[in-house]
């Protein structure tokens, strides 16, 4: 071998070894967008963009993003019996367990474990998962056991906005496609005890504060249940400075010993601009259509076309939030309208087959006997017009 093939192989091992490390630190740097800190009560969550306080008795203390804190206290609620009272989880309870944390791809999952022991009535243990995205989008599910039986007056998934970033800005929210709801701008001025918190109030799924520019927006999805009676509060009416959603669930929230309830929604602050909220809004709806039509054709559904066209909905729709919440919603729309064309599908086989069945065949059979009858009725008719 000689010593110019020898250094031409020297270089190009050189040259391969440059471009593996180049290679390394590239998915180092990805995978080190996301971090996290675990304090004596918190779980804090960082990227360059955002910084997010999950509370290790459940639910988000605090949320800032481009430095500025945009959300506060989110998490579930109950006032006591008589509405004498008020406590939040990230705040009350006794932590049962330290937090389980996991990495997946394109986030962290933090699982969170606490129990209530209130005198006043309040004897639950919640569960909660919190799914954060690089993107910034918080998936929020609680499991709440009632350990002992407990009385409470009112109970809400509890979301706070500071008035210093929303106050002037618009909100709306949305049903079944349809506005509930929308407020032009966010009062900014209170006079605080003038009796006078609330905002606007609807049922709704999912809602958004809309900003112009890379000004910052939030949306706000209910998953389970997909629609809840909410209040949009003005908080300094007691002295805060936040704006609220109030999610009421108290008639959900079991009150005798052994019962559990699931609550799971969406939180997400971005700076994507007005339009992407109108476009996550938009393919939300468009689950949520597809949703409606997978939960008639499971009651009905007898046909293997259908059953099979079912499937690959149900296959389908839990990947549209996923995409959502990766920011990613053109993928989230083709999901969205392949899912909604396959449950609609399923419906149709089966409206077909049931119009079959119980319109169609019953009235041949009608119009077969009918037939029938006319001609005997004719042929006796006829007889007696002969005999006559």
């Amino acid at each position: 071998m000689t010593k110019s093939s020898i250094s031409i192989g020297l270089v190009l091992l050189l040259f391969s070894a440059m471009i593996l490390l180049s290679a390394m630190s590239s998915v180092t740097k990805v995978r080190a967008q996301l971090e996290w800190e675990v304090t004596a009560t918190e779980v804090i969550v960082r990227t360059p963009e955002f910084e997010i306080h999950v509370s290790k008795r459940g639910g988000i203390v605090a949320y800032y993003l481009g430095g500025a804190q945009v959300l506060g206290d989110t998490s579930l609620a109950f006032w006591g019996p008589g509405w004498s009272g008020f406590w939040q989880t990230t705040w009350e309870g006794e932590i049962t367990k330290e937090p389980d944390i996991e990495q997946f791809e394109g986030g962290v999952k933090i699982t969170t474990y606490c129990r209530w022991d209130i005198p006043k009535g309040l004897y639950f243990d919640f569960i909660t998962v919190h799914r954060i995205y690089e993107s910034g989008a918080v998936v929020i599910s609680y499991l709440v056991k009632t350990w002992e039986a407990s009385d409470f007056a009112g109970a809400a998934i509890f979301v706070r906005y500071p008035c210093d970033v929303f106050k002037g800005r618009y909100f709306a929210a949305f049903r079944g496609g349809n506005l509930v709801f929308e407020v032009e701008k966010l009062p900014e001025e209170h006079e605080p005890g003038s009796g006078f918190w609330q905002i606007q109030s609807g049922v709704f799924s999912v809602a958004y504060i809309s900003a112009p520019g890379g000004a910052i927006n939030v949306i706000l999805a209910y998953i389970t249940p997909s629609e809840i009676d909410t209040e949009l509060s003005d908080e300094r009416e007691w002295g805060g400075n936040e704006y609220a959603t109030k999610g009421w669930i108290q008639d959900l929230v079991p009150k005798t010993a052994g019962g559990e309830a699931n609550f799971t929604w969406i939180i997400f602050p971005h700076t994507r601009g007005g339009e992407f909220n109108k476009r996550a809004v938009e393919i939300m709806q468009l689950q949520a259509s597809a949703y409606s039509y997978v939960a008639k054709v499971e009651r009905i559904a007898r046909s293997a076309a259908a059953k099979e066209n079912l499937a690959k909905a149900k296959a389908l729709l839990p990947k549209v939030l996923e995409a959502i919440c990766r920011a990613d919603l053109d993928t989230a729309k083709r999901y969205a309208d392949e899912a909604y064309n396959y449950a609609r599908a399923a419906f149709t086989i089966e409206l077909r087959r049931a119009s079959t069945l119980y319109i169609i065949i019953p009235l041949v059979v009608c119009v077969v006997v009918l037939g029938w009858a006319i001609r005997r009725w004719a042929r006796s008719w006829k007889a007696e017009r002969i005999e006559g």
